[in-house]
C-alpha cells in the first residue's frame, strides 16, 4: 500500500479574529483546494471552524503543501491585522479507509498527523512518519524551518507562497509579480528562500526512501 500524507491543522488565535474576517479566513482554506493543485491534487475540509484537514495523495509534496498553507494564510491577512497562521501537524503512513468525509477517514497517516498536532505544544509545525531515523532527523530541521515561517512578515510570505507554487527562476517570477529582480532577490534572501527549498529537497528524498 502506497504512502499518503494528511496534514492536520488549526489556525492560531483564531478567537482574535474578527467576526467580520471569518468569512474570509473561510474562503481563503477553502480556495486553496484549487490553488495547490498546480503542485499536487488535494482535498482540504474544515471542521470545527477554525480546524482543518487536508489529504494530500503524494506523501513527498506534503512539506511544501504545508509551507504554502502557512504562507498563504499569512498573504491573506486582512491590512491592519496581525499575520494569520495556523499549527500544522504533518502525519505520513498509509490510509486503510478513505471516505467521502476527510475528517471520518482513517489509517495511520490520519493517526500520526492528529496525535501529532494534540501534542504540538507551542510549535506550529511538526512531522511523524513511523519511521525513527527519518522523525529523529526531521524534528530538528523542521523546528528550524518552523522559526523561519512564524517569522514571516505578510510581503514575504506572499512573495514565498508565488516562489513556491510557481517554482520558475527570479527573473520569470519577478515578471509575474511585475516588480524588479533585484527588489524580490532581497526579499527571497530576507525570508530564506534557499533554506526552504534545501529542507523541501531533503524532506522529499527522505519521504521517497520510506
Amino acid at each position: 500500500m502506497s504512502l499518503k500524507g494528511v496534514i492536520t491543522g488549526d489556525i492560531v488565535n483564531s478567537r482574535k479574529i474578527m467576526i467580520g474576517h471569518r468569512d474570509l479566513l473561510k474562503k481563503s482554506l477553502e480556495d486553496l483546494n484549487t490553488e495547490l493543485s498546480s503542485v499536487t491534487p488535494i482535498r482540504l475540509e474544515m471542521y470545527r471552524g477554525d480546524s482543518f484537514q487536508v489529504f494530500v495523495e503524494n506523501a513527498m509534496k506534503t512539506a511544501r503543501i504545508a509551507i504554502m498553507i502557512r504562507a498563504w494564510l499569512k498573504k491573506q491577512t486582512p491590512v491592519g491585522n496581525p499575520p494569520w497562521d495556523a499549527r500544522l501537524s504533518i502525519g505520513i503512513g498509509t490510509v486503510e479507509y478513505q471516505a467521502q468525509q476527510i475528517i471520518v477517514s482513517d489509517g495511520t497517516a490520519y493517526q500520526r498527523s492528529g496525535f501529532g498536532l494534540d501534542h504540538i505544544g507551542k510549535r506550529r509545525l511538526a512531522v511523524s512518519t513511523g519511521a525513527e531515523n527519518v522523525d529523529y532527523e526531521l524534528a530538528v530541521s523542521t523546528m528550524l524551518l518552523d522559526d523561519v515561517i512564524t517569522g514571516w512578515t505578510v510581503r514575504q510570505a506572499s512573495i514565498m507562497y508565488d516562489y513556491l507554487k510557481e517554482q520558475v527562476s527570479q527573473k520569470k517570477l519577478a515578471e509575474y509579480l511585475s516588480q524588479s529582480q533585484q527588489n524580490l532577490s532581497k526579499i527571497l534572501i530576507a525570508a530564506k528562500a534557499d533554506s526552504i527549498d534545501a529542507y523541501v529537497n531533503r524532506y522529499e528524498l527522505l519521504i521517497q526512501q520510506l
